[in-house]
């Protein structure tokens, strides 16, 4: 459709304009976008995805081969960047229940700063954490998300925030925690990349657990039967978040872009700012959430029993050169 390759060709200059290898196979990118977009016309084109075909082309610098990657990794995870957003928001019910026992006192640090999960995770995951890891990093764990699928991706979401949890934890208001959680990768301590990946295989198994019971509960919304334990939000809230507008990802009540190119701090200080007057309490997300810090929401007991012990791996965290993401 015109209007896809209209975005496909907006999009690909502006996407890691730092790196030489992305300028100089820009066309290269470009034609595996749009290739992918007439394969597969249900998925089309969304943001997020030129940031992923980046990467892979970056690395690998045949076009069949880098096409032959793009195709296995995207069809893998289809459902991350589908109308509806289906895989997503699977993955985004297993965070609601992962991340208040496994990180319980940056779970409250998030909502005591009125910031929820909505406003963060569809951009780390809809460009495969493109904007929490230093370029260089990135390609090592897309042969991981490759090989292990959603289970993966949350796997290493919780390995990425523990990284980064002193980080998260210093900050002391909205702003300075939507910045940082949109910016991550150009933090000046990171993970080291083979350390990253033992601690999410380490985790897989339990995740994985999640997830199914997540899907498991989706399924079951829709009529279907219902298996495990269900995570707290309801089919409906998150389902009422996002939107696909032609290729862009939105917030549904503000129409503000969740997957942006530009992310400066400069940039990100305005969107936080127009964040925190949008979402409000028109987001189901953040209905009776209090802002004040003496609010503390803690999980049910028998979270912690459910998920026991079972998290154990810790991150090594290395100095790097990070330069400024797009």
């Amino acid at each position: 459709e015109p209007a896809t390759l209209d975005q496909i060709r907006k999009d690909v200059p502006r996407t890691f304009p730092e790196q030489p290898l992305v300028r100089a196979r820009a066309e290269i990118i470009e034609a595996i976008l749009i290739e992918h977009a007439a394969f597969d016309p249900e998925l089309g084109y969304c943001q997020g995805m030129s940031c992923v075909a980046a990467v892979v082309v970056a690395q690998l610098a045949d076009p069949s081969l880098s096409s032959s990657f793009f195709r296995r990794l995207v069809d893998g995870l289809r459902g991350l960047w589908l109308p509806g957003f289906p895989l997503l928001f699977a993955g985004m019910r297993a965070w609601d229940a992962v991340q208040k026992v496994r990180m319980p006192d940056l779970y409250e640090h998030l909502h005591s700063q009125g910031t929820t999960f909505d406003m963060f995770l569809p951009d780390a995951w809809l460009t495969l954490f493109s904007r929490w890891l230093p370029f260089p990093s990135l390609f090592g764990v897309f042969v991981f998300i490759e090989a292990e699928g959603l289970p993966g991706v949350l796997a290493l979401t919780i390995a990425l925030l523990e990284a980064h949890q002193p980080a998260l934890m210093s900050t002391t208001d909205f702003t300075a925690l939507f910045v940082l959680l949109k910016s991550l990768g150009r933090q000046p301590t990171q993970p080291g990349v083979g350390s990253l990946i033992v601690a999410a295989k380490g985790l897989l198994p339990q995740v994985s657990d999640v997830v199914v019971s997540a899907a498991r509960w989706a399924n079951a919304s829709r009529g279907r039967s219902l298996v495990g334990p269900c995570p707290s939000l309801a089919s409906d809230d998150l389902e009422s978040m996002f939107l696909r507008k032609g290729s862009r990802v939105v917030h549904a009540h503000s129409e503000l872009d969740l997957v942006t190119d530009e992310n400066s701090d400069s940039v990100l200080t305005l969107q936080a700012q127009r964040a925190f007057s949008s979402w409000g309490s028109k987001s189901p997300s953040r209905a009776g959430i209090s802002r004040s810090p003496a609010s503390k929401l803690r999980p049910s007991a028998w979270w912690f029993r459910f998920c026991g012990d079972c998290f154990s791996h810790s991150v090594e965290m290395e100095e790097v050169e990070v330069a400024e993401q797009t």
